[in-house]
């Protein structure tokens, strides 16, 4: 019983063991890369060093082609947004890079927030943008949309792959793909797949500065901290903090905060297909991944144990002897006694 108990202990202690070396491998995994992708960003200098995310919902785009494109200019609506989005934030850091100052006090912020809401309007306050005149410092040089269009970048992606080894067969085949793919409909509507193609999925805005890029991702952090506890809404009017709050609105209920706004990612690190996932299903893959490796562990230390037991159980029905004892007691005569 105590070698049976030992035994157990053992392949136990095993398997915490293995566990704990494979969470300490996945840290020092992380921590790795990490320290990789520092030591890759101070030798390198890529778009991302002067570029913001901001994530867009297909609902809140399609409100805005309701409410705010406009059909007489003759333009399609990724210029217009792309215009729409560039004198945004333009304004947004020129008129409000000093509106968060969190070292000054409550007054001073909402003297400083009026101030930004009056530039160069007089005293009437208004919140629409003015003519773009882009500040040096805070100009963007680039306005770049990731689409949901992950199927047609699959079947072009095999179309190109087809051409690379000379395989003409296959490469009708995907443009045929491609040609029927583009005639269907949105499910449960009448509309042609393409109009979901032109559906953004995030902006990337790249600035002509990498300042400029640090000063929106502050503002955005702290807009969402005066979104979560006003600070300036108890010295401004009504009025001017509606102003200022819509100032900061960019395309339906999306705000410049914390929530649409981030650091862009490096282009290498870019899957166009994929940029259509949300944070919250990309946490769900995540948690299904997380979930699958703990179930492997699990699995494979239950194996283990039960090899372990196995072993035990042979050991108990088929004990070990000691043979030399039993050759001097039977001598000669062991062959025969053994049949």
């Amino acid at each position: 019983m105590n070698e049976r108990f030992i035994a157990i202990t053992t392949v136990v202690c095993i398997g915490v063991l293995m566990a704990m070396l494979f969470l300490a491998y996945t840290h020092f995994a992380d921590g790795s890369s990490r320290i990789q992708a520092l030591e890759f960003d101070l030798d390198t200098i890529t778009a991302s060093d002067y570029t913001i995310e901001f994530k867009i919902t297909k609902e809140h785009y399609k409100e805005w082609l309701e409410k705010k494109y406009n059909k007489g200019k003759n333009e399609v609506p990724a210029i217009q947004l792309e215009k729409h989005m560039q004198k945004k934030i333009e304004h947004i850091l020129n008129h409000h890079e000093n509106t968060f100052n969190n070292n000054l006090p409550a007054e001073e912020l909402a003297k400083r927030a009026l101030e930004a809401l009056m530039k160069g309007k007089g005293k009437k306050i208004k919140s629409k943008i003015a003519d773009h005149t882009p500040d040096c410092k805070n100009s963007i040089a680039d306005v770049v949309f990731a689409y949901n269009n992950e199927k047609l970048i699959e079947l072009l992606k095999k179309r190109g792959q087809a051409i690379k080894y000379l395989k003409f067969d296959e490469m009708r085949k995907f443009e045929a793909e491609i040609d029927t793919l583009k005639s269907e409909s949105v499910e449960g509507s009448s509309k042609s797949i393409i109009t979901e193609w032109t559906v953004p999925a995030c902006v990337f805005i790249t600035f002509l500065h990498d300042d400029a890029k640090q000063t929106a991702l502050d503002l955005a952090e702290a807009f969402s901290k005066e979104q979560k506890n006003p600070q300036l809404k108890d010295t401004m009017s009504t009025e001017q903090y509606a102003c200022l709050i819509k100032d900061f609105n960019m395309i339906g209920n999306h705000y410049f905060n914390e929530e649409h706004v981030s650091e862009a990612p490096d282009p290498t690190d870019i899957i166009w297909e994929n940029r259509h996932w949300s944070d919250r299903e990309l946490m769900f893959r995540k948690a299904i991944a997380f979930t699958i490796c703990i179930g492997l562990l699990v699995g494979s230390f239950f194996i283990l144990l039960a090899t372990s037991k196995g072993q035990i159980s042979f050991s108990a029905t088929f004990p070990p002897v000691d043979c030399s004892i039993i050759r001097e007691q039977y001598g000669k005569q062991l062959e025969a006694y053994a049949y």
